[in-house]
């Protein structure tokens, strides 16, 4: 499968999505395939910021040394570091539903709403409060099913229709993060295509 890459600004919200083309050490061409207004701001000599959707962990940055069309050519590429925040959030409205677990049989459903998700994360919307720190599970859809995801309420905002909770997720295994970044990277895109 392809490589995909997502250029990204300083607040990890998405500018472009496309295609790895070729990727080496410091040096890499991409193939942008949406965001093409945000390209067009895009000047050779400018520093971008990146991150893979798979492969390559971290954010990135390099300098656009030529830009022909939708294509990109980036050298000087080097990982930020480990400690940078690597996670872009994507503003989403999936309604779906959150599970907890009191005991084998006793097991409480809400219906809420996934205010915005990344790989890390998510911020769900809810009408009933919920205890913080307690842990959860959050009903994803992935394609034509759905993947249950465990995560922990760590904020919460009280706003006039009810609760918003800023969550994170726990004990994800390599595939289910590769399943949640993959879903990310195909919302960002989809939203990229209608702006």
């Amino acid at each position: 499968m392809e490589d995909r890459f997502m250029l990204i600004d300083t607040a990890n919200h998405m500018l472009c999505e496309g295609q790895v083309k070729e990727f080496w050490r410091t040096e890499g061409t991409f193939q942008i395939e949406s965001g093409i207004k945000e390209l067009k701001k895009i000047e050779e000599g400018q520093s971008v910021r990146f991150m893979f959707m798979e492969g390559h962990k971290g954010i990135f940055v390099g300098q656009v040394v030529n830009k022909q069309g939708t294509t990109l050519l980036v050298e000087n590429i080097k990982n930020m570091g480990a400690d940078m925040k690597e996670d872009v959030r994507i503003k989403t409205d999936i309604d779906t539903k959150l599970f907890a677990t009191n005991g084998e049989d006793d097991i409480t459903a809400w219906s809420v709403v996934v205010d915005d998700i990344s790989a890390g994360g998510a911020a769900i919307k809810i009408k009933t409060k919920i205890p913080l720190e307690q842990k959860l599970e959050l009903a994803v859809p992935y394609g034509s099913t759905y993947m249950m995801i465990n995560l922990i309420p760590l904020r919460e905002q009280i706003e006039e229709e009810g609760f918003k909770y800023g969550c994170k997720f726990y004990d994800l295994t390599r595939t289910e993060e590769k399943m949640v970044r993959s879903m990310v990277f195909k919302i960002a895109a989809r939203l990229a295509k209608k702006g």
